[in-house]
Protein backbone atom coordinates (compact mmCIF):
# COMPACT_ATOMS: atom_id res chain seq x y z
CA UNK A 1 0.00 0.00 0.00
CA UNK A 2 1.37 3.10 -0.95
CA UNK A 3 2.07 6.39 1.30
CA UNK A 4 0.45 9.12 0.69
CA UNK A 5 1.45 12.77 0.41
CA UNK A 6 0.38 13.69 4.00
CA UNK A 7 1.97 10.79 5.87
CA UNK A 8 5.27 10.86 3.76
CA UNK A 9 7.85 13.50 5.27
CA UNK A 10 11.21 13.50 5.57
CA UNK A 11 12.94 16.30 6.53
CA UNK A 12 17.22 17.24 5.75
CA UNK A 13 18.62 17.88 9.40
CA UNK A 14 21.64 18.93 7.38
CA UNK A 15 23.70 19.33 4.76
CA UNK A 16 27.33 19.60 4.55
CA UNK A 17 30.38 19.66 2.41
CA UNK A 18 33.81 19.19 2.79
CA UNK A 19 37.28 18.13 1.02
CA UNK A 20 40.26 16.59 2.33
CA UNK A 21 42.55 19.19 0.85
CA UNK A 22 40.89 22.36 2.60
CA UNK A 23 40.52 23.48 6.16
CA UNK A 24 36.95 23.36 6.88
CA UNK A 25 33.80 22.76 5.78
CA UNK A 26 32.00 23.81 2.59
CA UNK A 27 35.33 24.74 0.99
CA UNK A 28 37.04 23.03 -1.67
CA UNK A 29 39.82 24.05 -4.09
CA UNK A 30 39.09 23.45 -7.71
CA UNK A 31 39.38 20.07 -9.02
CA UNK A 32 39.00 18.55 -5.84
CA UNK A 33 36.85 15.85 -4.86
CA UNK A 34 33.94 17.33 -2.98
CA UNK A 35 31.73 14.69 -0.47
CA UNK A 36 27.96 16.22 0.24
CA UNK A 37 26.62 14.75 3.11
CA UNK A 38 22.65 14.68 4.12
CA UNK A 39 21.37 13.51 7.24
CA UNK A 40 17.47 13.04 6.69
CA UNK A 41 14.97 12.20 9.22
CA UNK A 42 11.67 10.22 8.49
CA UNK A 43 9.28 12.61 10.30
CA UNK A 44 6.40 10.28 8.64
CA UNK A 45 4.90 7.20 8.23
CA UNK A 46 7.65 4.03 8.08
CA UNK A 47 8.84 3.96 4.65
CA UNK A 48 11.92 4.86 2.24
CA UNK A 49 13.84 8.03 2.15
CA UNK A 50 15.98 8.72 -0.61
CA UNK A 51 17.77 12.06 -1.68
CA UNK A 52 18.54 13.34 -4.82
CA UNK A 53 20.73 16.93 -5.99
CA UNK A 54 21.77 19.12 -8.37
CA UNK A 55 25.27 21.73 -8.41
CA UNK A 56 24.59 24.38 -10.06
CA UNK A 57 26.92 27.53 -11.09
CA UNK A 58 25.82 30.60 -12.06
CA UNK A 59 22.46 29.35 -11.62
CA UNK A 60 23.02 26.96 -14.67
CA UNK A 61 23.59 23.00 -14.28
CA UNK A 62 27.33 22.27 -13.42
CA UNK A 63 26.24 18.86 -12.20
CA UNK A 64 23.77 15.88 -11.27
CA UNK A 65 24.56 14.04 -7.56
CA UNK A 66 24.33 10.45 -7.70
CA UNK A 67 23.48 9.72 -3.73
CA UNK A 68 23.95 6.59 -2.01
CA UNK A 69 21.25 4.50 -2.23
CA UNK A 70 18.06 4.66 -0.47
CA UNK A 71 17.17 3.37 3.15
CA UNK A 72 14.19 2.26 4.88
CA UNK A 73 13.11 3.93 7.82
CA UNK A 74 10.98 3.54 10.85
CA UNK A 75 9.38 6.54 12.24
CA UNK A 76 11.23 8.98 13.59
CA UNK A 77 14.78 7.16 12.20
CA UNK A 78 17.64 8.80 10.50
CA UNK A 79 19.21 8.11 7.06
CA UNK A 80 23.05 9.13 6.23
CA UNK A 81 23.32 9.85 2.47
CA UNK A 82 26.51 10.67 0.58
CA UNK A 83 27.52 11.86 -3.21
CA UNK A 84 30.33 13.25 -4.45
CA UNK A 85 31.28 15.84 -7.49
CA UNK A 86 34.47 17.57 -8.57
CA UNK A 87 34.59 21.24 -8.13
CA UNK A 88 34.54 23.82 -10.70
CA UNK A 89 36.92 27.07 -10.68
CA UNK A 90 34.79 29.33 -9.33
CA UNK A 91 32.13 29.00 -6.10
CA UNK A 92 29.10 26.66 -6.68
CA UNK A 93 25.82 25.94 -5.08
CA UNK A 94 24.08 22.69 -4.06
CA UNK A 95 20.24 21.71 -3.67
CA UNK A 96 19.44 18.74 -2.22
CA UNK A 97 15.88 17.27 -1.96
CA UNK A 98 15.20 14.70 0.22
CA UNK A 99 11.70 12.14 -0.11
CA UNK A 100 9.74 9.76 1.39
CA UNK A 101 8.30 6.67 -1.20
CA UNK A 102 6.97 3.47 -1.21
CA UNK A 103 5.64 1.18 -3.59
CA UNK A 104 7.86 3.79 -6.36
CA UNK A 105 5.85 5.96 -5.53
CA UNK A 106 6.84 9.69 -4.54
CA UNK A 107 5.86 12.48 -2.37
CA UNK A 108 7.40 15.65 -2.41
CA UNK A 109 6.98 17.74 0.56
CA UNK A 110 8.01 21.60 0.28
CA UNK A 111 10.08 21.40 3.75
CA UNK A 112 12.42 18.88 2.45
CA UNK A 113 14.87 21.01 0.46
CA UNK A 114 18.12 22.15 1.04
CA UNK A 115 20.72 23.90 -0.43
CA UNK A 116 24.23 25.57 0.44
CA UNK A 117 26.95 27.21 -1.06
CA UNK A 118 30.73 25.84 -1.48
CA UNK A 119 33.48 28.98 -1.73
CA UNK A 120 36.83 28.51 -2.81
CA UNK A 121 39.43 29.82 -0.09
CA UNK A 122 40.64 32.83 0.06
CA UNK A 123 44.27 32.86 1.36
CA UNK A 124 44.32 36.35 1.24
CA UNK A 125 42.52 37.57 4.61
CA UNK A 126 43.74 41.29 4.45
CA UNK A 127 46.39 43.34 2.16
CA UNK A 128 47.46 46.81 3.45
CA UNK A 129 48.68 49.22 1.02
CA UNK A 130 48.62 53.12 0.15
CA UNK A 131 46.18 54.02 -2.32
CA UNK A 132 48.05 57.44 -3.36
CA UNK A 133 51.91 57.61 -3.38
CA UNK A 134 54.60 60.55 -4.65
CA UNK A 135 56.91 59.46 -7.86
CA UNK A 136 60.04 58.00 -6.37
CA UNK A 137 58.16 56.73 -2.87
CA UNK A 138 59.02 53.34 -1.45
CA UNK A 139 55.50 51.65 -1.82
CA UNK A 140 54.88 48.68 0.37
CA UNK A 141 52.36 45.91 -0.29
CA UNK A 142 51.68 43.92 2.87
CA UNK A 143 49.88 40.65 2.16
CA UNK A 144 48.06 38.92 5.50
CA UNK A 145 48.19 34.68 3.99
CA UNK A 146 45.90 32.04 5.59
CA UNK A 147 47.32 28.30 4.70
CA UNK A 148 44.01 26.61 4.47
CA UNK A 149 45.37 23.85 2.84
CA UNK A 150 44.79 20.73 4.93
CA UNK A 151 48.98 19.98 5.36
CA UNK A 152 51.92 22.16 5.76
CA UNK A 153 53.09 24.24 2.40
CA UNK A 154 55.99 26.39 1.59
CA UNK A 155 53.99 29.71 0.70
CA UNK A 156 55.01 32.80 -1.05
CA UNK A 157 54.02 35.98 -3.04
CA UNK A 158 54.88 37.29 -6.41
CA UNK A 159 53.85 40.21 -8.03
CA UNK A 160 54.45 42.33 -11.10
CA UNK A 161 54.05 46.22 -11.21
CA UNK A 162 54.89 48.38 -14.59
CA UNK A 163 56.33 45.49 -16.02
CA UNK A 164 58.50 45.16 -13.34
CA UNK A 165 58.36 41.03 -11.78
CA UNK A 166 58.61 41.20 -7.60
CA UNK A 167 58.84 38.75 -5.17
CA UNK A 168 58.43 38.87 -1.52
CA UNK A 169 61.63 38.25 0.52
CA UNK A 170 59.32 35.65 2.81
CA UNK A 171 58.92 31.66 1.89
CA UNK A 172 57.53 30.32 4.78
CA UNK A 173 55.99 26.96 5.59
CA UNK A 174 52.94 27.72 7.11
CA UNK A 175 50.60 24.64 9.19
CA UNK A 176 47.59 24.56 8.39
CA UNK A 177 45.05 27.25 9.43
CA UNK A 178 48.24 29.39 10.43
CA UNK A 179 48.32 33.10 9.05
CA UNK A 180 51.72 34.96 8.57
CA UNK A 181 52.55 38.39 6.47
CA UNK A 182 54.85 38.71 3.04
CA UNK A 183 55.62 41.87 1.26
CA UNK A 184 56.24 43.21 -2.07
CA UNK A 185 58.01 46.42 -2.67
CA UNK A 186 58.69 48.67 -5.69
CA UNK A 187 59.18 52.57 -6.34
CA UNK A 188 56.47 54.60 -7.44
CA UNK A 189 56.98 55.42 -11.28
CA UNK A 190 56.29 58.35 -12.71
CA UNK A 191 52.89 57.55 -14.13
CA UNK A 192 49.00 58.85 -12.88
CA UNK A 193 48.56 55.25 -11.88
CA UNK A 194 50.41 51.89 -11.10
CA UNK A 195 48.16 48.61 -11.98
CA UNK A 196 49.19 45.16 -9.97
CA UNK A 197 48.82 41.84 -9.89
CA UNK A 198 49.86 39.57 -7.71
CA UNK A 199 49.83 35.89 -6.97
CA UNK A 200 49.55 33.33 -4.08
CA UNK A 201 51.61 30.45 -4.51
CA UNK A 202 52.39 27.00 -2.79
CA UNK A 203 54.21 23.72 -2.58
CA UNK A 204 54.81 20.67 -1.08
CA UNK A 205 58.87 20.86 -1.05
CA UNK A 206 60.76 23.28 -1.94
CA UNK A 207 62.21 22.95 -5.40
CA UNK A 208 59.47 21.26 -6.99
CA UNK A 209 56.85 23.27 -9.13
CA UNK A 210 54.52 26.01 -7.51
CA UNK A 211 50.98 25.74 -7.37
CA UNK A 212 49.01 29.33 -7.86
CA UNK A 213 46.49 29.56 -4.97
CA UNK A 214 45.29 33.04 -5.32
CA UNK A 215 45.29 36.53 -7.40
CA UNK A 216 45.02 40.02 -6.13
CA UNK A 217 44.85 42.94 -7.90
CA UNK A 218 44.93 46.76 -7.09
CA UNK A 219 46.23 50.06 -7.92
CA UNK A 220 48.19 52.79 -6.90
CA UNK A 221 47.71 56.58 -8.07
CA UNK A 222 50.23 59.14 -7.96
CA UNK A 223 49.85 61.63 -4.95
CA UNK A 224 49.93 65.02 -6.49
CA UNK A 225 51.97 67.82 -4.84
CA UNK A 226 50.15 71.61 -5.27
CA UNK A 227 52.53 73.97 -6.69
CA UNK A 228 51.93 77.30 -4.77
CA UNK A 229 54.61 79.60 -8.31
CA UNK A 230 53.65 83.32 -8.00
CA UNK A 231 51.83 83.05 -4.74
CA UNK A 232 53.20 84.62 -1.58
CA UNK A 233 55.15 82.73 1.02
CA UNK A 234 53.49 80.95 3.50
CA UNK A 235 54.25 81.27 7.42
CA UNK A 236 54.12 78.09 9.12
CA UNK A 237 55.10 77.89 12.77
CA UNK A 238 56.86 75.21 14.50
CA UNK A 239 53.50 73.62 15.85
CA UNK A 240 52.17 73.47 12.50
CA UNK A 241 54.97 71.32 10.91
CA UNK A 242 54.43 68.95 13.45
CA UNK A 243 50.88 68.85 13.19
CA UNK A 244 50.60 68.94 9.13
CA UNK A 245 53.63 68.32 8.05
CA UNK A 246 55.67 65.86 10.22
CA UNK A 247 53.30 63.29 10.03
CA UNK A 248 52.99 63.22 6.29
CA UNK A 249 56.47 62.42 6.79
CA UNK A 250 57.95 65.59 5.62
CA UNK A 251 61.38 66.67 6.74
CA UNK A 252 63.09 70.26 7.22
CA UNK A 253 66.15 70.34 5.94
CA UNK A 254 68.45 73.41 7.08
CA UNK A 255 71.02 74.05 4.33
CA UNK A 256 72.01 77.84 5.46
CA UNK A 257 72.99 79.29 8.62
CA UNK A 258 70.92 78.99 11.38
CA UNK A 259 68.54 81.82 13.27
CA UNK A 260 70.96 82.78 15.62
CA UNK A 261 74.14 82.87 13.32
CA UNK A 262 71.71 85.25 11.03
CA UNK A 263 71.69 88.16 13.58
CA UNK A 264 75.71 87.43 13.72
CA UNK A 265 75.52 87.65 9.95
CA UNK A 266 73.50 91.33 9.47
CA UNK A 267 71.66 90.07 6.36
CA UNK A 268 72.60 86.67 5.73
CA UNK A 269 69.77 84.13 4.55
CA UNK A 270 68.51 81.21 5.29
CA UNK A 271 67.41 78.81 3.09
CA UNK A 272 65.63 75.55 3.75
CA UNK A 273 64.16 72.93 1.94
CA UNK A 274 61.10 70.62 2.62
CA UNK A 275 62.24 66.77 1.10
CA UNK A 276 60.22 64.24 1.95
CA UNK A 277 62.19 61.05 2.55
CA UNK A 278 60.37 58.52 3.62
CA UNK A 279 63.33 56.39 5.64
CA UNK A 280 64.98 59.52 6.87
CA UNK A 281 64.43 60.09 10.46
CA UNK A 282 63.05 63.48 12.04
CA UNK A 283 65.76 65.85 13.23
CA UNK A 284 65.40 68.74 15.99
CA UNK A 285 65.76 71.90 14.13
CA UNK A 286 68.64 74.53 16.43
CA UNK A 287 66.74 78.11 17.08
CA UNK A 288 63.88 77.06 14.55
CA UNK A 289 60.48 78.56 15.14
CA UNK A 290 58.87 80.24 12.15
CA UNK A 291 59.80 79.51 8.79
CA UNK A 292 58.08 80.95 5.36
CA UNK A 293 58.03 78.33 2.75
CA UNK A 294 57.31 79.25 -1.12
CA UNK A 295 56.87 76.94 -3.97
CA UNK A 296 56.89 73.32 -4.43
CA UNK A 297 57.80 71.34 -1.65
CA UNK A 298 60.70 70.05 -3.79
CA UNK A 299 62.07 73.68 -4.77
CA UNK A 300 60.23 75.66 -1.58
CA UNK A 301 62.87 77.94 -0.15
CA UNK A 302 62.55 79.67 3.02
CA UNK A 303 63.90 82.90 4.75
CA UNK A 304 63.64 85.58 7.24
Amino acid sequence: MAVTAAEAKARIVELGASSTKAVGRNMAFEGDSVLVTVIVKNVGAPGTLGVEGRVYVDNALYDKLEFSEDEELEAEGVGYFTARFEMPDEDCRVVARAYHRRDSRRALPSDDIAELTIHLPRMIEKVEYPEEAFPGEKVTIRFHIKNLRSERRYTTVTGLVNGEELRSEEVLKLEPAETDVFDLRFTMPEKTEVRIEAWVWQCDVVGEPWEKMQTWPGTVRRKEVPERRGEAPIVITEREYGERWEPEDWKLLVIGPTATWRQEWGSGKLYATFIRIALMRPRPIPGATTTRVCGSPTRGRAWR
